[in-house]
């Protein structure tokens, strides 16, 4: 049995998860890092898998997404992932329990389970398929992963300008106020979302 680490670059931080490969080689396990750019056919590469063959997902949502529709249809193929994304919104469907895949230790010896997919346009999609604004925030996010100040897990930045006069053709109208910190706001948010 091997155990594949496929890792996204670009979701999240872009480290490598070489705890993730420690652990599994200090267990005795047979360990194989992919850089997930380096495949150029999923299909082909899961139909190259044993039965007996592990997959691990370091990654986010695009990473979760396209591995799924590389195993589709494969039998042999099965998958897990270790939240590396900027989102990771697919964990979040998993609720109390998605927490426990950020724990690959505990990931190792659970049984598997199928998902339902949905078919959007001959691709396959888990749980959700978003268009128009949502789309657009989910394509882009990576692009604001790694602001300088945007360093708290949750954290959000909101911008705005509030402007009072009238800005003149061709002119760009700048408006700065202090800064806020509003404690807990994304908690908070989070909760009341629940409701």
């Amino acid at each position: 049995m091997k155990h594949y680490i496929l890792h996204n670059p670009f979701a999240g931080t872009g480290n490598k998860p070489t705890a993730l490969i420690e652990t599994l080689e200090a267990s005795g396990k047979a360990v194989e890092y992919l850089d997930i750019t380096s495949i150029t056919d999923y299909a082909s590469f899961f139909a190259g898998l044993r039965e007996d063959d592990a997959v691990i997902l370091c990654g986010g949502d695009g990473t979760i997404n396209e591995v799924a529709n590389g195993i589709l249809g494969y039998d042999n193929a099965a998958m897990t992932c270790i939240p590396m994304g900027t989102g990771n919104d697919f964990l979040k469907n998993f609720g109390s329990d998605a927490a426990l895949f950020a724990d690959a230790e505990n990931l190792w010896d659970q049984p598997t389970r199928q998902l339902d997919l949905i078919d959007c346009n001959g691709r396959a999609v888990l749980t959700i398929a978003c268009s128009g604004v949502d789309a657009r925030i989910a394509s882009d996010v990576h692009h604001f992963s790694r602001l300088p100040f945007l360093t708290g897990k949750g954290s959000y930045i909101a911008a705005g300008s509030t402007v009072t006069e009238d800005v003149p053709e061709d002119a760009l109208a700048v408006a700065r106020a202090r800064q806020v910190n509003k404690e807990e706001w994304a908690a908070k948010r989070r909760e009341k979302n629940k409701k």
